[in-house]
């Protein structure tokens, strides 16, 4: 393992802050001071700071004891409810330092988004040796460690744990998953279990939910980007033979495509918007948020003997779909980037219309329209659940009409119309009953305290708390 010494960081440090100013500096006194810095640095503190030899210089803890930190407190010791702060059992005040671990978890080995090599063969696929192989965890455990770190928040897929169908887990990937929190254990480092997602899936432009949910709601995954309800950087390529043109973060306008804002929607709000959508007895919301329980809770029991392992998050970025939207005529105020339909637009665009919509480069800005899905791709293989909810359909021209433009703005209690409140409804009932499901059996090691991320990407919604 190798380290810089503190002059050698300290000088790193400066000298960016130099240039820096040096750069921004408008002003003859600014110049000036950066250039007198700069200086002072070269002149006066590099020359002693240089190695006395050739060979890179080692060192370890006994060589310099400030290097790493101490562990981090351990869930025993973990206090959540006083308030503001995160306390030990003495109640001194307690600040995570720590980082993701870490974005290649949201793909399963050989799966990269530029990967379109059985991008569609969803069951066999494995995510052990994701954030990174067994035998290189000590090394970068390690270099964790020699910055001071003690905390990582270590994401993990619903994918990941229940790929092969519902109720079919991936037992080596949870055995893999303990043996990386037992080797962070190793080196004083505690974890958080975040239970990542990004627009639902991999086949709806992000990360999460395996594909089985997608199919479960009806949709066709082999033709939800050519008819325009998800953006996928594979189904770009599938579609150009190669990445070239490949618009820069496309993906936020996933969020107001079809694919997305359907299954969201439904994980959170199916009892109250789509009441008819029923499987085996069960409502649609029943299903996914069970599932998704159940996938957590086997990551919990089998991690519940790590004292290291603090807790779960409740999901990455919560987006609650088009719960609570007031028209869905109307493109969002936010999440413009490339083509962006309006859900109103998706519906036609997922039952197979080519329709022109809005598109937006760079950001937020305006550049005309686009023609997508002209070759009438259908995104389902049933009916659209939308238009069965009379939300939307054909008028007897044959042209498509939105008959409910609110429909997601409130919902209905005894045969009225009440107004949405998103966190008392929909956040706080799902992040109830997940904690009950994580704490189901409290390990010797003390309950999971659950966090909570602030609702993503919804034009109604309040703020959150931050822990329970």
């Amino acid at each position: 393992m190798q380290y810089y010494t503190p002059e050698e960081i300290c000088v790193s440090f400066l000298i960016s802050i130099s240039i820096v100013v040096f750069f921004l500096g408008h002003y003859f006194l600014g110049c000036c001071s950066a250039l007198a810095v700069w200086m002072f640095y070269v002149y006066l503190i590099i020359p002693d700071a240089k190695p006395k030899s050739s060979e890179y210089r080692v060192y370890d803890k006994t060589t310099f004891p400030h290097l790493g930190s101490h562990p981090q407190v351990t869930r025993k010791e973990f206090v959540y409810d006083r308030g503001r702060w995160f306390e030990d059992k003495h109640g001194l005040k307690s600040i995570l330092r720590g980082v993701n671990v870490c974005g290649s978890s949201k793909f399963a080995l050989n799966c990269q988004t530029h990967v379109t090599k059985d991008f569609f063969y969803t069951k066999n696929v494995s995510f052990v040796g994701r954030p990174f192989p067994l035998d290189k965890a000590d090394q970068h455990f390690q270099r964790i460690q020699a910055c001071g770190l003690t905390f990582i928040r270590l994401l993990v897929t619903w994918e990941a744990v229940e790929h092969a169908g519902p109720g079919e887990y991936d037992e080596e990937y949870l055995e893999y998953l303990l043996k990386i929190v037992r080797i962070a254990a190793k080196y004083n480092i505690a974890c958080m279990i975040d239970p990542h997602q990004d627009v639902w899936s991999r086949w709806t432009g992000g990360d999460g939910a395996p594909a089985w949910t997608l199919e479960l709601e009806g949709f066709n995954i082999s033709e939800l980007h050519e008819s325009g309800a998800s953006f996928t950087q594979q189904g770009y390529i599938m579609a150009h033979g190669d990445n070239t043109g490949f618009p820069c973060m496309h993906w936020p306008s996933n969020h107001h495509r079809l694919a997305n804002a359907t299954m969201l929607t439904l994980f959170f709000g199916g009892n109250d918007f789509c009441p008819n959508a029923m499987i085996g007895g069960q409502s649609v919301q029943e299903i996914l948020q069970g599932h998704y329980f159940s996938a957590f809770s086997k990551v919990a029991n089998k991690l519940g003997g790590e004292e290291n392992l603090i807790g779960f998050d409740s999901r990455n970025e919560p987006n609650l779909g088009m719960i609570g939207r007031k028209d869905l005529s109307k493109e969002s105020i936010y999440m413009r980037q490339g083509s962006s339909p309006t859900f109103f637009e998706s519906f036609q665009l997922g039952d197979g219309f080519a329709t022109c919509v809005k598109n937006y480069s760079p950001s937020l800005v305006h550049s005309g329209k686009i023609l997508m899905n002209p070759n009438g791709a259908r995104a389902w293989t049933q009916n659209c659940v939308w238009e069965d909810q009379n939300i939307w359909g054909q008028n007897a021209e044959g042209t498509s009409e939105l008959l409910n433009s609110d429909y997601f703005r409130y919902r209905i209690v005894n045969g009225e119309p009440q107004n949405i409140d998103l966190q008392k409804y929909y956040i706080m009932p799902f992040i109830n009953k997940f904690r009950a499901v994580i704490n189901k059996k409290i390990h010797s090691a003390g309950q999971y305290p659950i966090f909570v991320d602030r609702v993503t990407n919804c034009e109604t919604a309040d703020k959150t708390i931050s822990l329970i």
